[in-house]
């Protein structure tokens, strides 16, 4: 008996081991200090812009108190980071301002430098209804695609949730929570499997 109750302590640690805190650095919930990346593609036919096609980069810089990106990539968006939001406002030329056409993506690439993001999703104060995908703890996308009016006034504000945040928070979380949640299930199913031969061997 002592041997299961042994076994299933350490299947604990191991679950443990895999949780958001223990997978990152936390930052007390701020991305000060974080560097970051923005990669921009284009897909417009109408424009020429065949398939996904690198239209511009920047980064990375660490986020701080100024505005990171004051003109991002492709010239339409300032970029600005804080602790826990990413704002995207409009700065193009007005005479790129429409609705966008049938196939046309404008997509956005945020890579962090380190393994901060558990999830996140568009604000309800946004104006431009993007597209937001958390790939992973280090990368996040944003897509402003067809349908979608550009232009000054329609602006996105990403609400960001962060590794090690209060796990009430989780409601929103991304792709990298159900890595955790399968990593964490094989932990428990290891440390069931391992209590079912400590049992065969003592039933032996």
């Amino acid at each position: 008996m002592k041997r299961i109750f042994s076994i299933l302590a350490l299947s604990a640690a191991l679950l443990a081991t895999f949780t958001p805190s223990a997978m990152a650095d936390n930052h007390g919930g701020s991305l000060d200090g974080v560097s970051v990346k923005i990669d921009n593609t284009i897909e417009a036919p109408a424009f020429g812009f065949e398939g996904e096609t690198p239209f511009g980069s920047q980064g990375p810089v660490a986020i701080n108190a100024t505005v990171e990106f004051a003109q991002c990539c492709d010239g339409f968006y300032a970029v600005d980071i804080d602790e826990t939001h990413v704002s995207m406002t409009w700065i193009g030329d007005a005479s790129f301002a429409r609705v966008i056409e049938p196939g046309t993506f404008d997509r956005y690439y945020f890579t962090f430098g380190e393994p901060v993001l558990a999830g996140a999703r568009l604000n309800s104060t946004s104006t431009l209804p993007a597209n937001v995908t958390v790939t992973s703890p280090t990368t996040m996308t944003v897509v402003i695609g067809e349908g979608m009016q550009i232009g000054d006034g329609f602006d996105a504000v990403i609400d960001l949730q962060l590794v090690g945040a209060a796990p009430a928070q989780l409601a929103f979380t991304g792709a990298e929570t159900t890595v955790l949640a399968i990593v964490g299930a094989t932990a428990v199913a290891a440390g069931a499997g391992l209590v079912a031969w400590s049992r065969r061997n003592e039933d032996a």
